[in-house]
């Protein structure tokens, strides 16, 4: 029965979790760049299921090698959990981009488009650059 219930409430979390993302990341860049931080989006949790299963298989059989059978388990769930919290507080230190920022975005973003063409997509690098700009930006205000 507690098995059933931890996994219910992870595939509740989880359906919370898939909807909410593209959500926020929406709000995070301007309009004509969303296309390309979704997409980057997709990318990254893609990667992280492909790597999640055989990270987690290195994880546990290094566990099961190193440590007696009963510690091994906690040695994994602390790790996990270490990750997971650690996960949990970068995401509350996350806010949503001020006024003045998104205006910065708007007029680097105009200024690119003015000497190129202007359905053109931004370059993944010139995403990135934006990007640190605006870290740089938080942590400067912080």
């Amino acid at each position: 029965f507690f098995l059933s219930l931890v996994y219910a409430i992870i595939r509740v979390f989880s359906s919370l979790l898939y909807t909410t993302l593209p959500m926020t990341i929406n709000r995070t860049v301007s309009a004509h760049q969303r296309g390309t931080l979704q997409g980057l989006a997709m990318l990254g949790g893609s990667v992280a299921r492909a790597c999640g299963p055989a990270s987690a298989g290195i994880l546990f059989s290094s566990s099961v090698e190193h440590f007696a059978p009963p510690s091994g388990s906690v040695v994994v769930f602390s790790i996990i959990s270490f990750g997971g919290i650690c996960l949990g507080i970068l995401s509350l230190m996350l806010r949503e981009p001020e006024q003045h920022e998104l205006a910065v975005l708007s007029s680097d973003a105009s200024l690119n488009n003015n000497s190129e063409e202007e359905d053109e997509p931004p370059t993944f690098l010139v995403l990135i650059k934006k990007c640190a700009a605006v870290n740089a930006l938080k942590m400067s205000s912080i």
